[in-house]
């Protein structure tokens, strides 16, 4: 249902060609699901290992405010260049999202920079590591990307 709600938020961009009303529609939809994923909450509460309907409809109402606000301020107010690592990510998420049934990322990230988050205190170790890991999935990205490779469906 998730993805069902994205292709309806999709088409109701390429339907409605006016900003302020695409803003508006898309952010009093994400605080209806928020509400009505709240409420529902009391009777089937909101979990994330079983995906229940309250937590699609909380999920949906976050994703849809996210939407709406990225969306106004790179579509709406042209703020785009901030925004090419997340652009990166997106045009080629496949092969990355394929790359991690065969490779190890935590053992990459670790040979790569293992000695420097050795470095860090205890408690910062497995930031450093999921920061090092997410950094050389986004690289990989980035010479894709450069060099025009995009993997679709």
């Amino acid at each position: 249902l998730n993805a069902l709600a994205g292709v309806w938020a999709g088409r109701w961009l390429g339907y409605c060609q006016r900003m302020p009303r695409r803003l508006i529609v898309l952010a009093l939809a994400g605080v209806l699901a928020l509400v009505l994923g709240w409420l529902w909450h009391r009777v089937y509460p909101v979990n994330k290992e079983i995906w229940t309907g309250s937590f699609v409809l909380v999920s949906v109402g976050w994703s849809a405010l996210a939407l709406a606000l990225f969306h106004g301020l790179i579509e709406g107010l042209g703020w785009r260049r901030w925004a090419m690592p997340f652009v990166v990510v997106g045009m080629n998420a496949l092969p990355i999202y394929l790359a991690t049934s065969f490779v190890d990322w935590r053992f990459t990230a670790n040979s790569l920079v293992g000695g420097f988050i050795r470095v860090l205190p205890e408690a910062g170790r497995e930031l450093g590591v999921v920061c090092a890991l997410l950094a050389a999935q986004w690289l990989i990205l980035v010479f894709l990307y450069r060099r025009r490779v995009f993997i679709r469906i």
